[in-house]
């Protein structure tokens, strides 16, 4: 018998790990699965022309797509096992949640939580665009958290607000099936199978480029396009000239040589990420060639990222904490008398996100947020800085680590420097200023600039109380993530994930919950999924142990398993694991980002 082609459009990524998992279990059923949501436009005439005999999706998605294609729909309900695991996970929440959603789901949901007794604020939506009213009247209540579907939660998030996915589980998907099935028998209608989608092999790992001299681009490879993080070519030129501000000059002046000169140039973008090489070329077309690739630590003092994509590493709830709250205000009052601030803290302990949050707080419209890294004193690393400094705009923020590794005569230039930028500023240490300066490695005049606005992070073992509420929304952010319904953590298992030293502090904390939750076979993490983690973790740290590898998984995820058992070896320290590994920076965390 024909198998019924079935294509699932999941709004989340942990729908895509859940549907793929019960593939075995659908035997009638050719299933693809692909992620997409309201926000992504989606490509149903390709669908349609693919030769999908059905469409299951979920909420707000499997609406639009029924509104748009001929193909029929069939939705993934939530389930009252989706509801009790929802309301067993929030009930032993101690911040303050608002759910949102349309009348089926917040009626059922609160149905079943006054049986249990469990109150949950709540919000009720009839379209749409009434989200985000929804979540500024929420936010005013004081919500820190929200519920809800999957527009809601992305919403949520851009508005700094922690967000929890009502998701759907094995259940539901199930089911979900068994009405396509009957849908399809019923109907006869069975599909021929669509017509393979051509595409352009284009391996070539640098980026390449054809423009004109008017900076209108006639091709672009895939990686090119990634190097400038767009897909289409009119974005990708508009990138383009954000990320090499003079190549437009470039190109006229070199325009302008006489045809037997070389009229070749190399440019480097603002933050010193990636090398962009142009050559006239040498038909009639009047093209530039571009080349593009990033900047590898040896052809670089220095380091420069912008730090925006990356603040969304740990959950907004986390700035909720009370020492982030105070080392918050602290460092504000300092930003806003337009004085450098200093923070220092061990690897993981929120330097970043403080810094993040600042930048959010007090940059207008087009400010930046750039992460400078100091790698080796040099001539060229303070150049570098200074050139930063000095171009960086009133809104942005110069977010500045491994300062005490410029020499003495550089560290008091900095100084002048610094005072004068017209940009935020603030610089990072892992230990305290005043030792550094004891140790004879920052010098008086950069102290002194320092002085009155010290800030410590402090690890997180010193302030275990906090855990079990971290704990929590690290679990609601992976069930999210890998398609599980993880409500909570055995007594026992939680006693043992106090007693760790969590030297790697948040970073540690978040990847080991995301480990515990990847294995969870049930709805809670137990003693026995505690001591499989610690034992493999043991054997990884003994010296000579041989440290295996999970072969039996895609390539990308071998490679990031590789990146973070390199990570663990160095103490997290990101610029040792990239130099041990052979790449940079960007691509380390490119590896890391990426969900596997």
């Amino acid at each position: 018998m024909k198998k019924i082609k079935a294509l699932v459009i999941a709004p989340y990524r942990g729908l895509v790990e859940l549907t793929s998992s019960l593939t075995d279990q659908l035997g009638d059923f050719d299933v693809t699965v692909v992620q997409r949501d309201l926000s992504e436009s989606l490509p149903i005439r390709q669908y349609e022309e693919e030769g999908y005999d059905v469409i299951i999706s979920r909420g707000g998605t499997a609406q639009l797509v029924r509104d748009r294609s001929s193909l029929p729909v069939v939705e993934i309900k939530i389930s009252g096992y989706d509801i009790l695991r929802l309301i067993t996970l929030l009930k032993e929440y101690t911040t303050p949640i608002e759910m949102i959603g349309f009348p089926n789901i917040i009626e059922a949901v609160v149905a079943v939580s006054r049986l249990l007794d469990v109150h949950i604020p709540h919000t009720v939506i009839y379209e749409q665009d009434e989200v985000n009213a929804a979540l500024e009247a929420a936010r005013k209540k004081g919500a820190l958290v929200i519920v809800g579907g999957t527009n809601t939660v992305r919403l949520a998030k851009e508005q700094g607000l922690q967000g929890i996915l009502i998701t759907s589980g094995k259940e539901s998907v199930l089911e979900a099936f068994e009405n396509a099935g009957n849908l399809c028998r019923a109907v006869g209608r069975y599909k021929a199978e669509g017509r393979m989608l051509s595409s352009l092999a284009q391996g070539a790992e640098q980026g390449m480029a054809a423009v004109q001299a008017d900076g209108n681009v006639k091709f672009m490879n895939a990686a090119f396009l990634e190097l400038l993080g767009t897909q289409s070519g009119p974005e990708a030129a508009q990138a383009m000239r954000r990320r090499f501000p003079a190549l437009p000059e470039m190109l006229r002046q070199a325009e302008e040589k006489p045809d037997d000169s070389a009229a070749a140039f190399e440019l480097y973008d603002p933050t010193f990420r990636y090398k962009l090489t142009a050559a006239r070329g040498e038909d009639e077309t009047a093209l530039f060639h571009l080349y593009v690739r990033p900047v590898t630590e040896s052809e670089s003092d220095i380091q420069v990222q912008r730090l925006e994509p990356f603040l969304g590493t740990f959950p907004h709830l986390i700035r909720a904490r009370a020492d982030f709250r105070d080392s918050l205000a602290f460092a504000a009052k300092r930003l806003e008398r337009r004085q450098p601030v200093t923070v220092y803290g061990e690897q993981g302990t929120g330097k970043r996100i403080l810094a993040g949050t600042l930048w959010r707080q007090f940059r207008p419209e087009g400010g930046e947020l750039l992460e400078v890294t100091v790698l080796r004193s040099s001539d060229e690393a303070y150049r570098q800085v200074k050139q930063l400094l000095e171009g960086a705009e009133e809104g942005s923020m110069i977010y500045l680590r491994g300062a005490e590794r410029l020499s003495p005569k550089y560290q008091r230039r900095l100084a002048d420097t610094v005072a004068k930028c017209a940009a935020l500023m603030m610089f990072s240490f892992e230990k305290a200023p005043d030792r550094l300066q004891d140790e004879g490695l920052l010098e008086p005049d950069l102290f002194a600039l320092m002085s009155g606005a010290i800030v410590e992070m402090k690890p997180l073992r010193s302030n275990p109380q906090e855990l079990e509420e971290l704990i929590r929304i690290f679990i609601s952010e992976n069930n999210e993530k890998y398609g599980k319904q993880v409500v909570g953590i055995r007594p026992k298992a939680q006693e043992a994930l106090y007693e760790y030293a969590w030297k790697g502090n948040l970073i540690e904390l978040r990847d080991t919950v995301k480990e515990l939750v990847k294995a969870a076979e049930g709805e809670y993490i137990d003693e026995e999924l505690i001591a499989a983690l610690e034992k493999r973790r043991t054997e990884q740290s003994q010296p000579g142990a041989a440290r295996t590898l999970n072969l039996d998984q895609p390539l990308q995820s071998i490679q990031k398993e590789i990146v973070q058992l390199v990570l663990q070896e160095e103490n997290m320290n990101q610029s040792r694991a990239a130099k041990r590994l052979g790449i940079n920076r960007s691509t380390l965390w490119r590896m890391l980002k990426d969900p596997t």
